[in-house]
C-alpha cells in the first residue's frame, strides 16, 4: 500500500513540476532539482520504473530551449478549479 502511495505521490509531483515549469512559474534548474528529489525518492523505494521515467524527463528538460511538458499524454484538469457542468447551476 505505501509503495503505491509513493508512486502515486512521484507521479503527480512530477506532473506538477512539469505544469509549473512550462507555464512560467519556476525556471528550468528549479524543475530539474525537483526532479531530482523526485529520483532519490524512487531510488529509495526502490522503484526502477519510475527512476527511468525522471531521468528521461530530466534529460528532456536540460535539453530544451524553452518550457514545454515533455510528456505524451495531457494533464487532467483538476476537478477543484474546472466543477462538471452540472454542478454549476
Amino acid at each position: 500500500m505505501r509503495r503505491k502511495a509513493l508512486q502515486w505521490f512521484i507521479e503527480e509531483e512530477k506532473r506538477r513540476v512539469l505544469g509549473n515549469w512550462a507555464n512560467g512559474t519556476t525556471g528550468k534548474e528549479q524543475a530539474i532539482g525537483s526532479l531530482n528529489t523526485l529520483y532519490q525518492l524512487a531510488a529509495a523505494a526502490g522503484d526502477v520504473q519510475a527512476m527511468r521515467d525522471i531521468s528521461t524527463t530530466t534529460a528532456q528538460v536540460r535539453a530544451a530551449a524553452i518550457p514545454r511538458i515533455p510528456v505524451e499524454e495531457p494533464l487532467e484538469p483538476s476537478p477543484l478549479f474546472f466543477p462538471a457542468q452540472d454542478t454549476l447551476s
